[in-house]
């Protein structure tokens, strides 16, 4: 029971705080809104570049074109011994008849009925850092008379993503260095805008828990208020990278569960919130109570 009573005061304190430092306390949540909204719209591309770097990578494949003059048994042992290497995630041989209906689907205006593309086994890797080293090994194997060459466009897209890591854990960085500074800068400055009332407290014979609670709840609540908002700017967004990624991955994307994921973002940025406004309040709490 003491512990609710206790609870209620420190509340009805922070917002006396809350409401007194008005300016301060509105740039605080402008920054904390800004810096959440930021990790939650961060954290969702991080997810969709994800499902989106699998839809990419699996579609990145190596054609080995055999020689025509191979027997079923040469062509069936060559297959054998592609999916036996370590780079290999998946083998399809592909006859020649069936090269030819893949190449009238996709222009339907193409009349020949004899198929160009001599025999094929198109390979996924397992990754697209194995892309050379598979090439290499491959152009060794006899029976096959050329590879295509698609280690520029590996690099190309394995470097993007690597390159939109970096800037998004940055941009993380940079964020939340300015959530803590401005939340611990606002719990100074109110400290210092009641230390008459504290002084009083503390020659009364109040605890330190006493007077640190209003102080670090104000702290939380800046988290709480700036999570909150960032999750109601973080639905359209969420649509909008939806949408792009099924307009840039129109082959086949993988399925997302939409509403899972966002629910799960959304309370992840409520705890992140509530967790980085305490713990950068309570570290100014203690450097300006001593």
């Amino acid at each position: 029971m003491r512990f609710f009573i206790d609870l209620r005061r420190s509340l009805r304190e922070a917002m006396v705080v809350f409401r007194r430092n008005g300016l301060v306390s509105l740039g605080c949540i402008v920054i904390s809104t800004v810096a959440l909204f930021s990790f939650s719209v961060i954290l969702l591309m991080a997810v969709y570049v994800r499902f989106g770097t699998i839809s990419i990578g699996d579609r990145l494949n190596v054609t080995a074109f055999l020689e025509a003059t191979l027997t079923h048994e040469e062509v069936n042992t060559i297959l054998v011994r592609i999916r036996h290497l370590p780079e290999t995630k998946d083998a399809v041989y592909v006859s020649p008849e069936e090269a030819l209906r893949e190449l009238k689907s996709k222009f339907h205006d193409l009349e020949i009925d004899a198929s160009p593309i001599p025999p094929s086994v198109r390979i996924t890797p397992g990754d697209t850092a194995y892309v050379p080293v598979l090439i290499a090994q491959l152009t060794e194997l006899e029976g096959v008379s050329s590879v295509t060459d698609i280690t520029e466009a590996a690099s190309n897209f394995f470097g993007i993503v690597q390159i939109g890591t970096i800037l998004g854990i940055a941009l993380l960085l940079i964020f939340f260095a300015g959530f803590l500074f401005i939340v611990s800068a606002s719990t100074g400055i109110s400290i210092y805008s009641f230390r008459r009332e504290i002084e009083i407290m503390q020659l009364v014979g109040a605890s330190r828990t006493f007077v640190q609670n209003p102080f670090i709840i104000l702290g939380s609540l800046y988290g709480l208020i700036g999570a909150l908002l960032s999750s109601l700017f973080l639905i359209p967004s969420y649509q909008r990278i939806d949408n792009f990624y099924h307009a840039f991955i129109a082959f086949d994307p993988i399925p997302l569960d939409e509403y899972n994921i966002l629910s799960r973002i959304i309370l992840l940025a409520l705890l992140v919130g509530l967790a980085t406004g305490w713990i950068s309040a309570k570290q100014s709490v203690r450097r300006y109570l001593k």
